[in-house]
């Protein structure tokens, strides 16, 4: 009598993060099981994600003296929600905010990964909170926005008038102009205190560059100018944050810079 031969095979359970695995990202998150996703950046500029999260977590170490839970955070210009969720899964309430609706995509579902609920994104260009704020924040992160926008100046007094605390900004810096401009005659001069440069991103925008600019033209302010044009809409005291020994190249050479602006000057 012949024996029948059964195979039985075990099902595999589908893997829950395969569709976060199988696209490209602008940033590397680790997963809640340890694996990272595919960034599309070259390893050398994908150091900055790294050691901004760095410089961002010792710039709120020396300014807050309390738990971060129940404090706020608007996000601005947020993209795929890296840093909005790194401080909301340190008990942040945090709000992102992108003008492209693929970046905001991306970051709900990251979100949804980790099933935050401190976490909110909303799509709408910068230049919109100007006359439809989101109320006051404890603090306001502006990271590598600044310089992709054709009114930075406007941006920095939107991001005053929504931090209640503190605005980190970090962006890239422009080479210093100095000297004096001739006002009205030369016989009157007024003393250069800093300056931007005008850089065209309509090659950006051509190739649907999520990093770029929505406009053609940024200005992209120097060190000196973003420092005091952070003074002159309003923030009380400004900082230039430590960049670590072995951090990103531009941070490092300062043709990057992360600045603490505080609303107040008390301790946090």
């Amino acid at each position: 009598m012949g024996t029948a031969t059964v195979n039985l095979r075990r099902e595999t359970a589908p893997d829950p993060y395969a569709s976060v695995l199988a696209r490209e990202w602008f940033y590397e998150f680790e997963l809640p099981d340890g694996r990272r996703t595919t960034s599309h950046l070259p390893a050398e500029v994908a150091t900055i994600h790294e050691t901004r999260l760095r410089m961002l977590d010792a710039a709120l170490a020396s300014a807050i003296t309390v738990g971060t839970d129940g404090l706020t955070c608007l996000d601005l210009g947020c993209h795929e929600g890296y840093y909005a969720l790194h401080l909301a899964r340190q008990g942040w309430h945090v709000t992102g905010v992108d003008a492209r609706r693929e970046n905001i995509e991306g970051a709900m579902l990251m979100r949804d990964l980790y099933a935050v609920d401190n976490l909110n994104f909303v799509h709408r260009e910068i230049v919109d909170l100007e006359s439809s704020p989101l109320g006051r924040f404890d603090l306001v992160l502006m990271f590598g926005l600044l310089y992709h926008l054709e009114n930075p100046i406007a941006a920095l007094r939107m991001a005053r008038t929504h931090a209640r605390r503190l605005c980190i900004v970090e962006s890239q810096i422009a080479p210093s102009l100095t000297g004096t401009v001739e006002w009205g005659s030369r016989k009157w001069r007024k003393p250069i205190v800093g300056s931007f440069a005008m850089v065209d991103e309509s090659d950006e925008l051509m190739r649907s560059n999520r990093e770029a600019n929505v406009k053609p033209l940024s200005l992209v302010a120097d060190l000196a100018g973003l420092l005091h044009t952070m003074r002159s809409v309003g923030f009380s005291k400004v900082a230039v944050v430590d960049v670590p020994r072995n951090g990103n190249e531009q941070l490092r050479r300062r043709k990057r810079v992360m600045v603490v602006g505080h609303v107040t000057p008390e301790a946090i």
